[in-house]
C-alpha cells in the first residue's frame, strides 16, 4: 500500500495497541484477576514481545501518573486522554508508583530467564494477589 501507519509498526515490532494497554491497567487497578489472566493469555497467544509490551505497560503507567499529577498530557489524543483521566480516578500516586516499580523489577527479571513467558505471567499474577 505504499503507507506506513503507527499501527503497522506497533504490529511489526509487536507492541500492543494503547487501547489494549489501558485496558489491562484498568484490569491491574481493579484488581480484576481473571481479566489480567485473559489479557496475559492474549499477549502470548500473540506472540507479542514481552519486553516491549512491559516497556509500553511502564511508560503507559507513567504517563497515568504525570496526568493525574499535573492534569496535562500532550501525546495521546482526546479519547485516550479520557481513558487515560478514568484510570487516574480509580487509582492514587503510590499504587501508580509501585506498579512501575513492579513492572520494571519484572523486566529486569525476566531479562536474563529462559522462561521469559512464564515468569512474565507467574510475577504478573502474584502481583495481583497481593491486591
Amino acid at each position: 500500500e505504499n503507507k506506513i501507519s503507527e499501527e503497522n509498526v506497533r504490529e511489526l515490532v509487536g507492541i500492543p495497541e494503547v487501547t489494549y494497554i489501558n485496558k489491562l491497567l484498568e484490569n491491574i487497578i481493579n484488581s480484576n484477576i481473571q481479566e489480567v489472566i485473559k489479557c496475559l493469555d492474549e499477549i502470548s497467544k500473540e506472540g507479542k514481545d514481552i519486553h516491549n509490551f512491559l516497556w509500553e505497560m511502564i511508560k503507559y503507567t507513567k504517563d497515568v501518573l504525570v496526568y493525574k499529577t499535573t492534569g496535562k498530557l500532550e501525546i495521546y489524543n482526546k479519547q485516550e486522554i479520557e481513558n487515560i483521566s478514568k484510570l487516574a480516578e480509580k487509582t492514587d500516586k503510590q499504587e501508580l508508583l509501585k506498579l512501575v516499580y513492579d513492572m520494571s523489577d519484572l523486566d529486569n527479571s525476566i531479562k536474563w530467564s529462559e522462561q521469559k513467558q512464564i515468569m512474565f505471567e507467574v510475577r504478573n499474577y502474584e502481583t495481583m494477589c497481593k491486591k
